[in-house]
């Protein structure tokens, strides 16, 4: 695992530029004067030196030149120069009217220099504070019209801003950052500004070079806002917010509270503490902090109370699913791959991460209406399902909704899924048709199924499902082993348990729950099934399961119902399983 890569900031003085570089980060600044801190760059006109560890003095260009797997660069889809250029901008005063151009412009007139899209997260600002972004001309010939004759204070879009703001600077798009504001800015690796008017200012005795005629090339009319992207996630261990996801980068803020761990997937990524302190996989780190996190690094473990703001390199395009084939994908929150395997019979997904809320996974099967053998997780027994759909999404449980898995259920750092087509002898033999360990609220076409009118106060720990999941530990209540079905002291509670295909059966057992004296139980319930029959059946005080010769012929679905009482002080009986034996109905 390679470590972490901290860089020395360069600086860059300005006309605009202040002291809160030093004064809120602790930079040791050159001058009072100060604008720019060029946190992570490895441009020419500011090429950060790595401060510590194995490549102690190397320049991020030479690092970036000698060693692109620390990027995961090897064969180059991310070009020859870091593509990334983190700032921390100080702006006492106003920075000039500008405008960047995009890529093919910047190569064609700035010698082969990349465009430069940028975006601001607004660190700080003084009451009142605003930006420029954007104008009002109707079209390019309005637009030449307000430059050329300097009409300024009708063409800019000036709009407040306020800690915490964040906005999308696309090239073309006029702007210009106002005094009394702080912003994190990450950009393309360029250093090509077109300055469309910069008050008359003066910089070393001399007015600052305006580009009017680039300017106007390149100025988009009329201004068209970017779309705002953020999405926000709030987690045991950070509060996590997607900013911006463009060509060029994606950018994320992490409110650190405690402990939490994440691993970057898509290649090396960027980081930057703008609150706090704490630890990055047990380095100190602080306000003013910046790092590399190298590709392949694994996972980051961060500790402490802090805010941080983080950017890599999209990926593109992910592997797609055959449709023919049978595959596994875990997906974040925001539906990006964080692992994935397919195979035409059988797919088998070992990987290193941890699972974080949001997460889910997502089963593809090539045919409809057949059985497959599926693992969710290696601490869950295999689960043989009837798939109606072709597509299955399993949401990773986590807080009140893990209560009723077993503990060991998607933790850790190593993780082992399966799926695959069932075979023959799976699908013959005689067994429990209603056992399914990865069934879940809602219809999603994995059957066995099992739902209900009633679950106690909606919880986890109470809902339909653990009545399917194959644990039959009936001495207690709560938290697996001992969750169940519960009912809220309904006395119209009732299950529903269906196949989603014809099934024959010869026998039922119902395992209640037996935590005495907490618990009350049944001595009477109704079975109904889809052919219109019903059976009562008749139960006793017991710890075991209660077994019942039960034979129907292609029935699709039990219903369990009309559930009586025995005479008990507890209010509360509860069902821990059901088990339905047979074979598949002579209709399949």
């Amino acid at each position: 695992m390679s470590e972490l890569l901290f860089l020395n900031p360069v600086f860059k003085e300005a006309v605009w530029g202040g002291s809160r570089l030093k004064e809120q980060f602790g930079y040791d600044i050159p001058g009072s004067h100060t604008g720019e801190c060029w946190a992570i760059s490895a441009h020419e006109n500011g090429d950060c030196e790595v401060a510590e560890g194995e490549y102690k003095g190397m320049r991020l260009s030479e690092l970036w030149a000698a060693h692109p797997e620390l990027f995961g660069n090897e064969d180059g889809r991310l070009g020859d120069r870091f593509p990334l250029l983190i700032k921390i901008i100080d702006a006492r005063d106003d920075l000039s009217i500008q405008v960047h151009p995009d890529n093919t412009y910047a190569a064609a007139h700035e010698n082969g220099s990349l465009g430069k899209t940028e975006c601001w997260y607004i660190a700080d600002c003084e009451p009142g504070a605003s930006i420029v972004i954007g104008h009002h001309a109707k079209d390019e010939a309005e637009l030449k019209e307000m430059v050329e004759q300097g009409l300024w204070s009708r063409l800019i879009r000036e709009v407040p801003v306020h800690k915490g703001d964040f906005f999308q600077i696309n090239p073309g798009c006029i702007h210009a950052i106002k005094g009394g504001t702080v912003i994190l800015e990450t950009q393309q690796s360029s250093d090509v500004t077109y300055r469309v008017y910069d008050y008359d200012r003066k910089w070393n005795g001399e007015l600052r070079k305006l580009h009017v005629k680039e300017s106007l090339d390149v100025i988009k009319a009329p201004f068209v806002p970017a779309q705002d992207q953020r999405k926000s996630l709030q987690t045991e261990g950070a509060h996590i917010e997607h900013l911006e996801t463009c060509h060029f980068y994606t950018v994320e803020k992490y409110e650190v509270h405690g402990q939490w761990q994440h691993k970057f997937t898509e290649g090396f990524a960027n980081v930057s503490v703008l609150e706090g302190e704490g630890t990055a996989d047990g380095i100190p780190v602080k306000k003013g902090s910046h790092f590399i996190v190298p590709a392949g690094h694994g996972i980051c473990r961060f500790t402490g109370n802090m805010t941080l703001i983080a950017s890599w390199v999209p990926a593109g395009e992910t592997e797609e699913t055959a449709d023919n084939s049978v595959s596994i994908r875990v997906l974040d929150w925001l539906g990006r791959t964080k692992a994935f395997a397919q195979d035409a019979e059988e797919a088998v997904l070992a990987f290193e991460d941890v699972y974080e809320e949001g997460d889910t996974i997502r089963f593809h099967f090539p045919e409809r209406e057949k059985f497959y053998t599926v693992r969710a997780d290696d601490a869950m027994d295999e689960s043989l399902v009837y798939m109606t759909e072709k597509e299955l999404t399993y949401d990773i449980p986590f807080h009140e909704k893990k209560f009723s898995y077993n503990p060991k259920c998607f933790t850790g750092k190593r993780h082992y899924l399966t799926c695959r087509r069932a075979a023959d002898y799976e699908t013959g033999s005689y067994h429990n048709l209603a056992k399914n360990v990865m069934d879940q609220h809602g219809d999603r076409g994995c059957y066995p199924h099992a739902s209900a009118n009633v679950e106690t106060r909606g919880e986890s720990v109470f809902a339909a499902r653990n009545a399917i999941d194959g644990v039959a530990a009936t001495l207690s209540h709560g938290s697996w082993p001992y969750e169940s079905w519960g009912i809220n002291r309904r006395d119209d509670a009732e299950l529903l348990l269906e196949f989603g295909r014809p099934v024959d059966v010869d026998r039922i057992r119902l395992w209640t729950r037996a935590d005495f004296p907490h618990d009350n139980w049944w001595v009477r319930a109704t079975l109904t099934f889809s052919d219109g029959t019903a059976e009562i059946v008749e139960m006793e005080k017991s710890e075991k399961a209660h077994s019942f010769s039960v034979v129907r012929k292609g029935i699709t679905w039990v219903r369990l119902s009309e559930l009586i009482k025995a005479d008990d002080p507890s209010p509360f009986p509860a069902l821990t399983q059901i088990e339905v034996y047979g074979t598949e109905g002579h209709k399949l």
